[in-house]
């Protein structure tokens, strides 16, 4: 929400859209990953890429304005420290930026019919699909799963199960965190089966993919550590706070619970908490610390805390009691 009611800001929220679609399709035609790790200037990378250079000059320009890239005296531009820091190189960040892409196409196709009473479909993903989309999630995972290791107390722990983990990016940084850790990860069939053949050779006898409706499949128990990152805002209020108490009947005793997922801005996040539950539509949500705090607590987990991994997220944590 704008902090004033000044022209100028809401001229910058009126123009989010174009921010939105020139990073987007800057990566989708390739001048992100043509500036990884060196310098370009426009009338270069038009050429290398078969591009129009005038629409280059004027994606460069605004792409620096943004922040995105850095540019120098004699036009040379490239990816800036800073999105290199959160989204690391173009070909890394292209998978999330092409997922991002077409949820902008889904919001501006649907999200109007949705508020007339109609439906905002999800469909089913074939299995071209599902991969591109856990790489996706696994672009953004390469972003967050830092914040994750650094937040987490791993003393003592030794088995971990991470429920909807994808194609195992938190399990590889918690593994490379902890010498000691094995971690399981519980996921769809198809993406389990991602995982598993995506796997390195220094993390087979370390991590394993479990494939399966994470609520319903036998994964054991005994477990000192349960996640559950970025998963709990897939279930609508019937399944969230069983998918909860699943992950806590997996812990053994002083095992704990770690959420991290978007926080609501009455728990200290952005807006993009309320903007991320209207993605989810009715099959979904983003749920507030109170009600989670209390899934938990009726699931056999006590002294739950709360704090903020960064601007947008939450990590909840939760002990099993003895």
């Amino acid at each position: 929400m704008p902090t004033s009611s000044s022209q100028k800001d809401w001229q910058d929220l009126l123009w989010s859209f174009a921010k939105h679609r020139v990073l987007t399709c800057a990566s989708r035609v390739g001048l992100l990953r043509a500036l990884t790790g060196r310098s370009l200037d426009a009338p270069t990378a038009a050429a290398e890429l078969r591009l129009e250079p005038l629409a280059v000059s004027k994606t460069f320009r605004a792409l620096a304005e943004m922040g995105v890239l850095e540019r120098s005296k004699e036009g040379q531009h490239t990816l800036s420290a800073s999105f290199a820091l959160a989204f690391g190189t173009g070909d890394e960040v292209a998978p999330f930026l092409e997922h991002s892409h077409h949820l902008y196409d889904s919001w501006g196709g649907n999200l109007e019919a949705f508020l007339r009473g109609g439906t905002w479909p999800r469909f089913a993903r074939d299995s071209d699909e599902v991969r591109q989309f856990s790489q996706a999630m696994r672009s953004m995972a390469k972003a967050v799963a830092p914040k994750v290791v650094a937040a987490l107390d791993l003393t003592g722990v030794k088995r971990v199960i991470d429920f909807g983990g994808g194609i195992g990016e938190y399990a590889r940084a918690l593994c490379r965190a902890s010498a000691e850790l094995h971690v399981t990860v519980v996921e769809t069939p198809t993406v389990a089966a991602f995982g598993a053949a995506e796997l390195e050779s220094e993390f087979d006898e370390r991590i394993e993919f479990l494939g399966g409706d994470y609520i319903e499949a036998d994964c054991g128990n005994g477990y000192d550590l349960a996640l559950l990152i970025n998963v709990l805002h897939q279930e609508n209020q019937e399944r969230a706070p069983r998918l909860i108490g699943r992950a806590s009947k997996a812990l053994g005793a002083a095992g704990r619970l770690a959420i991290i997922d978007f926080a609501l801005a009455q728990d200290g996040g952005t807006e993009v908490g309320a903007l991320f539950s209207l993605n989810m539509r009715d099959f979904g949500d983003v749920y507030a610390f109170e009600r989670i705090a209390q899934w938990m607590h009726a699931s056999s987990l006590s002294h739950v805390q709360k704090t903020s991994l960064d601007q947008h997220r939450l990590m909840i944590v939760g002990h099993k009691l003895r």
